[in-house]
C-alpha cells in the first residue's frame, strides 16, 4: 500500500501539535509527530518508493476470479462458452459473466 507522502506530514504535523498542547508527559508524541514529518519530507524530496521500485499492479476484474482447475478434476468441470471460466457442473449461471447455462 503505497501513502501518499502529503497524509505523513499532515498527521505528523497534528501528532506534534497536539503533543505540545497537552503537556510533557506527552514529548514522546512529539518526537513522533517530527518523525512522521520528517519521513513524509524525505519521500517527497528523494522520491522514496516501494522497495522494489514499482508501481503496484493492477490486476483485471475476470483475471483475478478465473478458477484455476487441476487436469485431474477438470472432468467434473466445464467450461462457460462465453468466457471460458471453469464451472461447476451445478451452476446454473457462469460467475465471471453471468452467462445462464440452464
Amino acid at each position: 500500500m503505497n501513502i501518499h507522502p502529503l497524509v505523513f506530514i499532515i498527521i505528523g504535523a497534528l501528532v506534534a501539535a497536539w503533543s505540545t498542547k497537552l503537556g510533557q508527559q506527552f514529548s514522546l508524541f512529539l518526537y513522533a509527530g517530527i518523525a512522521f514529518v520528517v519521513y513524509g519530507v524525505a519521500r517527497i524530496a528523494f522520491g522514496i518508493r516501494r522497495s522494489d521500485g514499482k508501481k503496484p499492479s493492477t490486476v483485471h476484474h475476470s483475471e483475478a476470479h478465473r478458477v484455476a482447475v487441476p487436469p485431474t478434476l477438470r472432468q467434473s468441470y466445464f467450461v462457460c462458452p462465453r468466457c471460458r471460466a471453469s464451472m461447476s457442473p451445478a451452476a446454473n449461471y457462469c460467475m465471471m459473466c453471468g452467462l445462464r447455462f440452464r
